[in-house]
C-alpha cells in the first residue's frame, strides 16, 4: 500500500511543466508572433506602396492619353492671323536636382513648363486657347513640385489678329503663368487635373524627325510655334511634339507638402529619383502647310 502511494506521488510530481519549459516555450511563441507581425507589416506597405503607384501610373495614362488627344487638334490658323501661336512653353520655376545611384550626384533634372495651345471651336470664327499651368504659389513654396491645372479661354477671330495674336489674359497667362489672383480676363477658373508633378516638358520635332533646339536659357525657355514662323530661332517645320512628364508617388507628394521650407524639400527628394514615375509620349500634329 505505502509502495503504490509513494508511485502515485512520484507520477503526480512530473506530470506538468517546469517553469524554465513554460519560459522556452512563450519566448518561442514571442519570436513567431513578431514574426508574422513584421511579415504583415512588410506586406501590408507593399500593397499600399504598389496601390499607390498603381493609381499615379493610371493618372499619367489618363493625362497622357487626354494632351494626346488636344494636341492633335491644334490649329492651323488663317493666313491674317499668321503671328498668332499656335502652341508654346514657358518655363516655371527652379528645376529640382535628383541624385541616381550609379549615375552619380544631379543625374536627372526636372523642370516644369507651363504651356498652351490653339484649337478651333465649333462655333464659327471662335477658337478656343487652351492652358496648362502651375500655380506661382505652389512652385515658391514646394520648389519644383507642383500641381498642373487646366483652364480654357474663348477667343474671337479679331483677337487672333491684333497684339501679335495674344490677348491680355493670355499675354498674362503666358508671362506669368497661373496665379491665384483673379482676373476680368478669366472665361473660366483654373481647375486641377493632374496633383504632384515634379517634371513637365517638350521637345520638337522636324519632319526628317530630328529635334528642333530649344530656345535660349532664359526666363521664357521653351518652344513656340505659330503658322509664319514654323519654330522660334529655327527654320524647321514642327511635326511632333514630345511631352515627357514625371509625377511624384502620392506618399510622397503628401510628405513634401508637409515639409516647412524649400530647402527641406530639395534634401528630402534629392535621393529619391524612384519615387518620380516617368511618362513620355511623341505626339504627330498639324503642319499647318
Amino acid at each position: 500500500m505505502t509502495l503504490f502511494r509513494n508511485q502515485s506521488v512520484k507520477c503526480l510530481r512530473f506530470s506538468g511543466y517546469s517553469l524554465i519549459e513554460i519560459m522556452v516555450a512563450m519566448s518561442l511563441l514571442t519570436v513567431i508572433v513578431v514574426g508574422l507581425l513584421t511579415t504583415l507589416s512588410q506586406t501590408q506597405k507593399a500593397l499600399k506602396l504598389s496601390g499607390s503607384q498603381t493609381d499615379t501610373l493610371e493618372s499619367g495614362r489618363a493625362f497622357m492619353a487626354l494632351i494626346s488627344r488636344e494636341l492633335q487638334e491644334i490649329a492651323e490658323t488663317p493666313g491674317t492671323a499668321s503671328n498668332t501661336f499656335r502652341f508654346y512653353s514657358v518655363r516655371r520655376g527652379d528645376p529640382l536636382m535628383q541624385d541616381i545611384e550609379g549615375l552619380g550626384r544631379d543625374a536627372r533634372e526636372n523642370r516644369l513648363y507651363g504651356f498652351a495651345f490653339l484649337q478651333k471651336a465649333a462655333a464659327a470664327n471662335q477658337w478656343k486657347w487652351i492652358s496648362y499651368e502651375f500655380d506661382k504659389k505652389d512652385l515658391s513654396e514646394q520648389r519644383g513640385v507642383a500641381d498642373l491645372y487646366r483652364s480654357e479661354t474663348n477667343v474671337v477671330y479679331w483677337a487672333l489678329t491684333n497684339s501679335g495674336g495674344l490677348t491680355d489674359y493670355q499675354h498674362l497667362r503666358r508671362i506669368n503663368g497661373f496665379n491665384s489672383a483673379r482676373n476680368n480676363y478669366e472665361s473660366n477658373y483654373f481647375r486641377k487635373v493632374l496633383p504632384g508633378l515634379a517634371h513637365l516638358s517638350f521637345r520638337a520635332y522636324d519632319t526628317n524627325g530630328f529635334v528642333i533646339p530649344e530656345w535660349d536659357r532664359d526666363q521664357l525657355s521653351g518652344y513656340a510655334f505659330t503658322n509664319a514662323l514654323p519654330a522660334v530661332r529655327s527654320h524647321a517645320t514642327v511635326e511632333a511634339i514630345e511631352i515627357e512628364l514625371g509625377i511624384l508617388d502620392p506618399d510622397v507628394y503628401r510628405r513634401v507638402k508637409s515639409l516647412p521650407d524649400s530647402a527641406a524639400v530639395l534634401s528630402y527628394l534629392k535621393d529619391r529619383a524612384g519615387n518620380v514615375q516617368v511618362f513620355r509620349q511623341r505626339i504627330k500634329i498639324s503642319t499647318g502647310q
